[in-house]
């Protein structure tokens, strides 16, 4: 049981890093689909 939880673990991980950064094709198709593209807000400067 504790090799599912890890293993389920290690992929979400991997999918939400894969996701945020856009590395791969399905990423960015991802990203693009849910959120209408990259964010283009800046952060105020000091933050």
């Amino acid at each position: 049981m504790a090799d599912k939880i890890k293993s389920s673990y290690k992929f979400s991980k991997s999918f939400y890093d894969h996701a945020i950064t856009q590395g791969k094709w399905w990423s960015k198709l991802y990203f693009k689909l849910l959120w209408g593209g990259v964010m283009t807000m800046r952060l105020p400067a000091g933050c």
